[in-house]
């Protein structure tokens, strides 16, 4: 009887953390920006990356899981890791500057090591925080598109 209560007991807990660790919500928005790419729809990929910050603290666990796997591509680890700065949640702080260092960097600041490095920083406070993402565009004139209504700025 008490080895069956243990098991039990190990049992739910293996399935509360595994519950806790997969936000299928994310999974699924996940799912979508692996098949978009973001260079092909860029705003597509930001209307995802928006959906991921929405899910808050519920999707932390899963986007670091994203970032430590190698079963996703940069599309959606590049998506993690602004989410998780954008969350803010400070579970994610040690593994973003994990993925800072391990990561290449360039002088443009968009490969992921960049990304997690700035994620990183937004979680401590020392970055301001976008509050959603939009794509910015720089040709004749600088443009700010909200990707979710299609409104479009234009920078001066």
């Amino acid at each position: 009887m008490k080895l069956t209560t243990t098991f039990l007991g190990l049992l739910s807990t293996v399935c509360i953390s595994f519950a806790q660790t997969n936000n299928s919500e994310a999974i699924d928005i996940l799912s979508k920006i692996q098949t978009t790419s973001s260079t092909a729809d860029m705003c597509v990929w930001i209307s995802n990356t928006n959906k991921l910050v929405q899910l808050g603290d519920s999707a932390v666990d899963t986007l670091i899981s994203v970032l430590q796997s190698n079963n996703y591509g940069n599309d959606s680890k590049w998506s993690a890791a602004l989410a998780l700065g954008e969350i803010g949640n400070a579970k994610a702080s040690a593994i973003l500057a994990d993925v800072a260092a391990k990561n290449p960097t360039n002088s443009l600041g968009f490969y992921l090591g960049d990304l997690a490095k700035n994620a990183a920083a937004k979680i401590q406070g020392t970055t301001k925080k976008e509050g959603k993402f939009r794509k910015k565009t720089y040709a004749v004139q600088t443009t700010i598109t909200d990707c979710e209504t299609g409104a479009v700025e234009v920078v001066q």
